[in-house]
């Protein structure tokens, strides 16, 4: 940024296509205004956000200009913008036209006055040194890597929700302090070994109205159906094992129709980006789909008795992440809850981007509890035997615990937030979205 600016030195947040990149992408709050003219012609990208213009420009060997802008419809008006260059840009644009990346948009140029060589150089120090700090201290998870130690912790947790053999490998010391950190909305042990398929009436149950298909089932049928999953779900359990964990055996099972996520609760109004990605698709078998809205209602069914209460909202419970587990190749899924909590100069000082405006989500002690883990069953060297039972069980991470200790990085500790790919290989998000206006009606988009 210039030195000269009237506002050098104000905080000016990465381009919204810098976070595109990031695990959950909404919480950037994409915001990049693609109608703000800027005049001259000498500019190579126009950034907006938060009403500031960040202009990326590059004259006289190559050496760059950075020039940081408030309020640039005050600054540089449409109508002092030179005519001809507009028309010469829409000439050069319309000859060879060239895809447009989905949060920037390549403006007009803008003449910058040349500075002195020894000035240059000196700006040139300043912003990459100024960039690097940027980097290293408000934007860590961007370098962030798991340690050495935090893998093996990790591996840890699987291996005791695990085969018999994994529970053993494990310290009797370690193990006690992350059992006093798992609350498990099934229990761990079945009451028989498996598998034995749920009865058809189960499997019914399933494809009923995603509510009703918890709300019809007894306790201990809820339990069977997540220690031992319909037929399509332990296929897919054993194809992730088989593969090696390779995602594309995931990938294969989806339908390729690609479906447009509609505008959820308002979300375009406020410039929200829920997904990843703005189309979803679907499990080719709509069993396993059905599995997975079970899946969502059974958390907020059952999360009350441990202390975890959660709202079908996009505020709130909504999506997790699908994962092979490292080593394994084991299939399961990272929910996250408490999304985006209610902004609170006290409790909860973090701007989230767009999508937390509108909030309604308190930040408390049940924060601790927004990772919520679900694991298929473990295949077995026989062709139709698990050697482990499905898993649904929270992770506690309250302060002290072994998870804020040694899975939570630190830079997301206030968010108390647990990632995918540090469990193993991420394959895409299973979002459960409420798309109906007067009526509630969730359905399943895998971004």
């Amino acid at each position: 940024m210039f030195l000269s600016s009237p506002w050098f030195g104000t905080p000016f947040f990465l381009p919204d296509f810098f976070f595109h990149c990031l695990p959950n992408p909404s919480i950037a709050g994409h915001t990049t205004d693609r109608g703000v003219p800027v005049r001259g012609h000498a500019a190579r990208r126009v950034v907006v956000k938060y009403r500031c213009a960040l202009v990326l420009g590059k004259k006289n060997h190559g050496r760059i200009r950075v020039l940081v802008v408030k309020d640039p419809r005050k600054v540089f008006p449409r109508k002092q913008f030179p005519q001809n260059s507009y028309r010469a840009h829409k000439r050069r644009s319309a000859r060879a036209p060239r895809e447009r990346d989905e949060q920037t948009i390549s403006l007009f140029q803008i003449r910058l006055s040349p500075l002195p060589l020894f000035h240059s150089l000196l700006l040139n120090l300043f912003i990459i040194f100024t960039l690097i700090i940027f980097a290293l201290y408000q934007v860590p998870f961007v370098f962030y890597k798991p340690s050495i130690a935090q893998i093996h912790s990790l591996r840890l947790a699987l291996s005791l929700l695990g085969t018999p053999q994994q529970v053993a490998s494990v310290d009797p010391k370690t193990a006690k302090e992350l059992r006093s950190c798992l609350k498990f909305l099934v229990p761990q042990s079945p009451s028989r070994i498996g598998p034995e398929f749920p009865k058809p009436s189960l499997r019914r149950a399933l494809t009923l109205e995603s509510s009703d298909s918890v709300r019809n089932l007894s306790w201990r049928e809820v339990n069977e159906l997540v220690w031992w999953p319909p037929p399509p779900v332990a296929e897919l359990a054993r194809l992730a094992v088989d593969s090696g964990g390779d995602p594309d055996a995931i990938y294969l099972a989806l339908d390729p129709t690609i479906i447009p996520v509609p505008d959820v609760e308002e979300c375009k109004e406020n410039r929200c980006e829920l997904t990843r990605t703005p189309y979803g698709r679907c499990f080719i078998n709509e069993e396993l789909n059905a599995y997975l809205k079970f899946l969502f209602e059974v958390i907020a069914t059952r999360g009350p008795s441990i202390g975890l209460t959660v709202s079908l909202s996009r505020f709130d419970f909504f999506h997790g992440h699908l994962f092979l587990a490292t080593g394994t190749g084991r299939l399961g899924i990272l929910f996250h809850a408490k999304e985006y909590p209610a902004y609170d100069k006290k409790v909860f000082p973090h701007n989230m981007g767009y999508c937390q405006i509108g909030s309604n989500v308190v930040y408390d002690d049940s924060m601790n509890l927004r990772n919520i883990l679900w694991l298929a069953p473990m295949p077995s060297n026989s062709k139709d035997n698990f050697s482990a039972p499905g898993v649904l069980v929270v992770l506690d991470g309250h302060p002290g615990g072994i998870i804020y200790r040694d899975l939570i990085p630190a830079y997301v500790n206030y968010a108390r937030t647990i990632y995918e790919e540090d469990l193993g290989d991420a394959v895409a998000d299973v979002n459960y979205l409420n798309i109906g206006d007067a009526v509630p009606d969730y359905q399943i988009f895998i971004c």
